[in-house]
Formats: C-alpha cells, sequence, structure tokens
C-alpha cells in the first residue's frame, strides 16, 4: 500500500466521522458555566451498565475547584466519537480507552505528559512496567494506566482428584501440563469429546490474546518486533518453537472433533471451566466473579502461568485502559490533576470497592494492599502482573498481526496444511507489509506536524 493510499483511506473515514460527529454528537463545552470554577468533560467507555466512575464521584467531592463532568460512550462508538472530536476542534479535557495508545499517539491526536510528568515529579515507576510501556511513543508519555485485567492459570481442583492427580499441585510446565489434560481428558466410545484437560488456542473472550504460543514465546524471550519498531519477527525462532509445542499438543486429537467440542460453548454459565467441559484454562480476575456468581460449589484453584523450563520466568497478558488528553483539549493541567487523583493506589483500591465489575488497578503499590496479600489468589495475580506483557504487540499494525497470528498462522498450522515456519513467514509478510505502510504515515505525520508542547 503507497503512502498516498494509506493516507487517501484514513483521512476519507476520519472526514465522514467529523460530519456524523458534527451532527449526531455534542457535549457541553467547558465555558458554559459561570461559578467560577474549572469545568472539563471526561469521555468514557461503557458496557452493559452506564454508571458513573466511582473516581469522578470521589474526584468531585475532595475538592471545589475543578468538576469532572462524565461522558458515557457506547463501547462500539467510543474510539470513532471521540477521534471525530479531536479533527472537529472540539475535544473532552480527558478520554479513556482500551486501544492502543500508539495508533492515536502517532497520529497526533494526544498531547505529550512529559512537562507536566516533569513538573509534579511523577513518579511513572509505580505502575506496572507492561502498561506504562504501552503508554510510550517517540520517547514520549502520552497517557497514564487506569486499569488492566490479570491472568493465571484456572484449574478445576475436582477433575484433578477424579484423574488421580494433587489438587494442591498445579502443573509448573507446559509438557506437564499437557499431560495433566490428557489425564482429565474424557472420550466417549464414538469418539466424540466430553471433556478436554486443556485447549491451547482457546478463550471464549480473548481468543487471541490468550493464545498459548504467545504465551510461550514471551516465557522464551521472544519480542515478535525489532528494537527499532520497525521489523516484524513473528518468525522468530522462538516463535516457531511455541507454535510448533501447539501443534504437538494436538497431535492426538481429531481436530474436527475439537472444534466440534468448542461449539457446545457458551458464555456465563455455560462456560466451559463453569460447565466443567474444561479442566484447565487461562483466565482473568473477571473468572473469579463469573464463578462465584454461577458455579460457587466448584473446587477450584488458581495458580502462575506454566513455563517451558523449571526456572524460565512465566508470562501473561495484559491490556490496558489508559487516561489520555486530546489534542488542543480545554483544561489539560486540570485534567492532569483528575489522572493523578484516579491513578493512585488509593484511590483504586476504593473502586474496587465500588465497583461491580472489577478491573484490575494498574498501580502496583495496590498490591501491598492486605486485599492482596491476604488472598493467595489476588496474591498471584498481582505475581503476574510483574511479568506481564502488553498484547499491543506490534502497535501500528494491531489488528493485522492478531489476524495473521490467531486466524491463519494458528488455523493453518493445526490443520497441517503447511509447517509452522511456512505459516509463520507468511502471517510476518503480510503484518511487515502494514506496519511498512503504517510507518510510512507515521513519518508523514511527523513532517508536517509538531506534538502540541513543540509548537
Amino acid at each position: 500500500m503507497s503512502i498516498r493510499d494509506y493516507v487517501q483511506r484514513t483521512f476519507t473515514v476520519l472526514a465522514v466521522l467529523v460530519i456524523i460527529g458534527l451532527v449526531f454528537w455534542s457535549s457541553p463545552r467547558s465555558n458554559d458555566y459561570t461559578d467560577g470554577k474549572i469545568h472539563i468533560n471526561y469521555w468514557y467507555n461503557v458496557g452493559q451498565e452506564d454508571v458513573i466512575p466511582w473516581p469522578v464521584i470521589a474526584f468531585n467531592e475532595s475538592q471545589e475547584r475543578i468538576v469532572v463532568h462524565p461522558v458515557a460512550i457506547p463501547w462500539q462508538e467510543s474510539e470513532k466519537k471521540v477521534l471525530t472530536a479531536v479533527i472537529s476542534g472540539n475535544p473532552p479535557s480527558l478520554v479513556s480507552q482500551f486501544v492502543p495508545l500508539v495508533k492515536w499517539a502517532s497520529r497526533m491526536a494526544l498531547r505529550p505528559l512529559d512537562d507536566l510528568i516533569q513538573r509534579d515529579n511523577y513518579d511513572t515507576g509505580v505502575f506496572y512496567p507492561a502498561l506504562m510501556d504501552e503508554m510510550r511513543y517517540q520517547d514520549r508519555i502520552f497517557g497514564l494506566p487506569q486499569a488492566t485485567a490479570a491472568y493465571a492459570l484456572f484449574y478445576n481442583k475436582d477433575l484433578f482428584r477424579a484423574a488421580g492427580l494433587d489438587p494442591e499441585s498445579p502443573p509448573q510446565t507446559w509438557n506437564e501440563l499437557a499431560r495433566y489434560a490428557t489425564a482429565i481428558d474424557s472420550i466417549d466410545s464414538d469418539g466424540r469429546i466430553q471433556r478436554m484437560g486443556y485447549m491451547p488456542d482457546w478463550d471464549n473472550l480473548l481468543p487471541s490474546v490468550m493464545q498459548t504460543s504467545l504465551l510461550i514465546a514471551w516465557e522464551l524471550g521472544a519480542t515478535l518486533i525489532s528494537a527499532d519498531g520497525k521489523e516484524a519477527q513473528l518468525d522468530d525462532p522462538r516463535m516457531v518453537k511455541a507454535l510448533q509445542w501447539v501443534v504437538d499438543y494436538y497431535s492426538n486429537y481429531d481436530i474436527n472433533r475439537v472444534r466440534a467440542f468448542r461449539g457446545t460453548f457458551g458464555y456465563d454459565a455455560q462456560h466451559c471451566f463453569i460447565s466443567e467441559k474444561v479442566g484447565m484454562f487461562i483466565g482473568s480476575n473477571f473468572n473469579m466473579d463469573n464463578l462465584e456468581r454461577y458455579r460457587p460449589d466448584i473446587d477450584y484453584g488458581i495458580a502462575s502461568i506454566p513455563v517451558p523450563e523449571i526456572g524460565d520466568h512465566t508470562a501473561s497478558p495484559a491490556g490496558v485502559f489508559w487516561y489520555a488528553i486530546p489534542r488542543n483539549a480545554s483544561h489539560p493541567e486540570a485534567a492532569w490533576e483528575f489522572m493523578k487523583f484516579s491513578a493512585s493506589a488509593e484511590m483504586q483500591l476504593e473502586a474496587m470497592q465500588h465497583t461491580k465489575e472489577n478491573l484490575f488497578p494498574s498501580n502496583r503499590v495496590t498490591a501491598q494492599d492486605s486485599f492482596f496479600q491476604d488472598d493467595p489468589r489476588m496474591r498471584i495475580f498481582a505475581e503476574q502482573m510483574e511479568s506481564a506483557h502488553s498484547p499491543s504487540v506490534i502497535p501500528l499494525a494491531h489488528e493485522v498481526f492478531w489476524r495473521e497470528l490467531n486466524m491463519n498462522a494458528v488455523d493453518m498450522v493445526i490443520d497441517k496444511t503447511v509447517t509452522v515456519e511456512e505459516a509463520l513467514a507468511r502471517s510476518n509478510k503480510e503484518v511487515q507489509r502494514e506496519l511498512s505502510a503504517a510507518l510510512e504515515y507515521q513519518d508523514y505525520v511527523i513532517s508536517v506536524m509538531k506534538f502540541e508542547t513543540e509548537e
């Protein structure tokens, strides 16, 4: 794709969004108030329940100088509406998002925070490293981590007992997990799968993040992108080794029967772990809430994610919800005060007590609280966060990366239509094509625009 095509595609879409946004979307401007206070609009994502974020309530009650007006935006529409507002020149003072921050920063849609961080001597080291790394672009910081989800290995102790396994000794390595899984498997006389101990390429919420091959690759030391961010490296030998483990795992199964079995899975009460169709899976702290809600009788354990060999460092995914100040937003310093307040350990712990759908704190200081220290399961989640990796592996080619890894490379090798090396080489070529076009566009944007604080 040429730079002309890339630019034309991008700006055509954004132009349409501006028109739609100006016609159908508006929010109060900060200068509409005459009470002498600073009013800022905060646009945040909303899912099933439209509730005011607890930090907004607490911040507004804690002082009388700044008023934060929360504006809920449906999850599916949030990215388009925020970008529309930025382009139209009337952005909110603050936004929270979940998409890769680099995609926004590379288009000059966000204000760098470095001057505010330096002025206040703000310690960004309080955040888990994987989350803070995602806030950086071109040696600048553009956001603060708001929250995340922590992951670990869930295992059914009752199924362990039934299989003759020690329920207090979860697998420590991936090969040990494979042996445990075989013991838990149940296949009827007609060859139909009734239960699987583990499924390396499955999760009902985020299949791309949960690919076991990526976890193993991270544990082996793969980064899948060059240090300068210009070369995709999906064909890294460590990724090859990791994906080969998945191929070997499925070699003892009829893959068509595996897929038929997977088709019986559902959500909520029909989640495969809750319905005891799967004995082990990599899940997040959210899954604890679902287990309590739908199957409080299940005796389950939570353990560290297995590693290739004893002594290796474990790895887990950790996507990040982030706060940022849009380009040309009004009252950036007031927005910054709210960001600092919300990201503090004290506020994140307090928010957990007032929020029904609990995200995991982004502030690592929270792990020292008794809420985590007194609960072995939560302590494991906190420990996993210290070695977490961002699923934004190649931010400027994010969607293509996950399409190629999850839908192309993994499927092809499981079907044994190509070798692991061939599949990853093909996928790497596609990711590199997208990355090169994005980098060319990035260079063009940088050549015609400056970051807001440098204008």
